[in-house]
């Protein structure tokens, strides 16, 4: 499910659930999620923030996947603010589900797709 079901968008929450349907294949993304509040919410993106600890207590953390959405979200901010409002400024994540989120479920999630 990208950007987490549309997040902040009405009825967020329910279309992002449905990732659930299928446990061993839903999945949700942080794409783009910082510039979803527009000019309003600046690096370290608290709100996006809060989204990820949403996803992380209703998923888990290995079915939440970074990404960007690059290049449009370089709008919005760096890229490498765009990385470290999660690797860095998600502090209620623990080391492990960050490098899962940052890229090692991406990286689970091919080879369980069998791609090399």
């Amino acid at each position: 499910m990208t950007h987490v079901g549309g997040v902040p968008g009405e009825g967020w929450q329910e279309r992002a659930r449905l990732a659930k349907v299928d446990p061993k294949r839903g999945w949700v993304d942080l794409a783009a999620l910082p510039l979803f509040w527009g000019v309003e919410q600046e690096y370290p993106y608290p709100k996006a923030q809060e989204a990820v600890r949403w996803a992380v207590e209703e998923f888990g953390a290995d079915r939440v996947m970074w990404g960007t959405d690059y290049p449009p979200t370089l709008n919005g901010g760096t890229y490498r603010q765009l990385l470290d409002w999660v690797r860095k400024h998600c502090d209620f994540l623990a080391d492990e589900q960050r490098t899962g989120i940052i890229g090692g479920n991406a990286e689970r999630f091919l080879k369980e797709a069998g791609v090399k």
